[in-house]
């Protein structure tokens, strides 16, 4: 609301016009203080209209997501890959695997047999080899 600056407070105000005078009363109609005291009570006003815009943005976004989305369940035994992310870049990743499932977990995270070692992931996996 400020652009990203860090506005100056109401004592910060307060003591500059005690000890300099209060230079842009004349301009304002009113005193510095008076002014800023207005301006903290709209600041605080739009910042709880975003507050409530954000929170009516989100349940739309999940409502329009929880529309399409399917649960998944593995059972034991059957394939699984997994989504990695690559050493070179973080925003790639590639599927590994497939892996045999071992149990459900809680949460839908799945223990999966890596072969030397076992680890369980979560959403991050697909059964679309069952299906090629």
């Amino acid at each position: 609301m400020v652009f990203g600056r860090k506005p100056r407070g109401l004592l910060d105000v307060a003591r500059q016009t005690w000890t300099t005078g209060d230079p842009d009363s004349k301009k304002l109609k009113m005193s510095t203080v008076q002014y800023m005291e207005k301006l903290n009570g709209k600041l605080e006003m739009v910042h709880n209209i975003a507050r409530e815009n954000i929170t009516h943005a989100q349940e739309r976004m999940k409502r329009l997501y929880d529309k399409t989305a399917k649960q998944r369940e593995l059972l034991p035994g059957e394939k699984a890959l997994i989504l990695m992310p690559t050493s070179n870049n973080k925003l790639m990743a590639t599927w590994k695997g497939p892996y045999t499932v071992l149990r459900r977990l809680q949460n839908n995270n799945y223990e999966l047999d890596l072969g030397k070692r076992k680890n369980s992931f979560a959403h991050k996996f697909t059964s679309e080899i069952q299906r090629r």
